[in-house]
Order: C-alpha cells, then sequence, then structure tokens
C-alpha cells in the first residue's frame, strides 16, 4: 500500500500559487507606477497650459510697466487668460500719450489770489 501525506501532494500546488501571487503582486506594482508616471506627465502638461498664459500676460505688464508702451500680450485662447489679455491689449495703445501729456501727479492747484503756495505742490514721495 502506497501512502503519500496530504502536505506532499499540496506542496508542488502551494509553490506555484506562491510564484503566480508574486507576479501579481510585482505587475499590480508596476501598473501602479507607470500609471503614477502617466499621470504625473498629464498634471504637468496641464500646469504649463495653466502657467504660461499667466508668465506672458506678467511679462506684458512688467513691460508696460517699464515705460514700453508697445508692449502687447500674446495670448490667443478664448478662456479668461484670453479675456484678460485682450483687455490689456486693448488698454495699452492708450497710455502711448506724449511723455509731457503723462504726468504721475495732478496739477498744482492755486490759491484764490491765483499764486501756488509750497504747501499746494505735490512732491515725490511726499504726502
Amino acid at each position: 500500500m502506497l501512502i503519500i501525506t496530504y502536505g506532499r501532494i499540496l506542496r508542488p500546488v502551494r509553490e506555484q500559487m506562491a510564484m503566480v501571487s508574486d507576479m501579481v503582486r510585482d505587475q499590480v506594482f508596476t501598473t501602479g507606477y507607470l500609471l503614477l508616471g502617466v499621470t504625473l506627465l498629464v498634471a504637468l502638461g496641464f500646469a504649463r497650459t495653466i502657467t504660461q498664459p499667466v508668465t506672458a500676460l506678467a511679462e506684458a505688464i512688467g513691460r508696460l510697466a517699464a515705460d514700453d508702451l508697445t508692449a502687447r500680450a500674446d495670448i490667443a485662447s478664448r478662456d479668461e487668460f484670453g479675456q484678460v489679455a485682450a483687455v490689456f491689449n486693448q488698454v495699452s495703445p492708450r497710455c502711448r500719450k506724449p511723455a509731457g501729456a503723462r504726468s504721475p501727479w495732478p496739477k498744482p492747484r492755486s490759491c484764490c489770489c491765483g499764486k501756488r503756495t509750497a504747501s499746494m505742490t505735490r512732491k515725490p514721495g511726499g504726502p
């Protein structure tokens, strides 16, 4: 009579199950890492589509602030950034007045007798 123990029959099955389990675990981790990488690439691309118009608009505003009165924001999108750029491009030509016509300070006032006084004249950096 031949006696085979239960453990001896199941040992090859358990080894095969362990090997299959390791392969499945490795595939799950590989798939997870691939999905994480793809998600990061998509997120970076999406972030670039948002930051690029903001950067272009900020550069145009910086040029206008540095007295480059020909500054334009070249943004061709139809979203909110494109709308802001379109308004900026409409407003910036209005800043192109002759240099003598533009002044950051209001004109000095005169007192009732027509003479200007020192207290009525604003000075840069003063109150």
